[in-house]
């Protein structure tokens, strides 16, 4: 059978795989974008950003999932000029 290392959940019924295996098969052609280290604080940025999620918007299938992980900002927070 099949275990859940993580949760120790019984194994999956053959009915739940067969309708995970389906699901799958649909989404062959998901895409996710990953980001990391995506500084808010600098226009350029920003405008990438806007680039990025104007092309999604336009896309037939957009991804179905953004992470966006790490410093969002290239100073440190709290830091400020003076």
């Amino acid at each position: 059978g099949n275990m859940d290392f993580v949760s120790g959940s019984p194994a999956l019924s053959a009915e739940a795989l067969d309708e995970l295996l389906a699901h799958e098969k649909r989404s062959a052609n998901t895409a996710f974008v990953i980001a990391s280290e995506v500084h808010l604080d600098s226009p350029e940025v920003r405008s990438s950003l806007r680039s990025l999620f104007s092309g999604c918007v336009q896309m037939p299938e957009p991804p179905a999932l953004f992470v966006f992980m790490g410093e969002f900002s290239a100073r440190p927070f709290g830091e400020f000029e003076g």
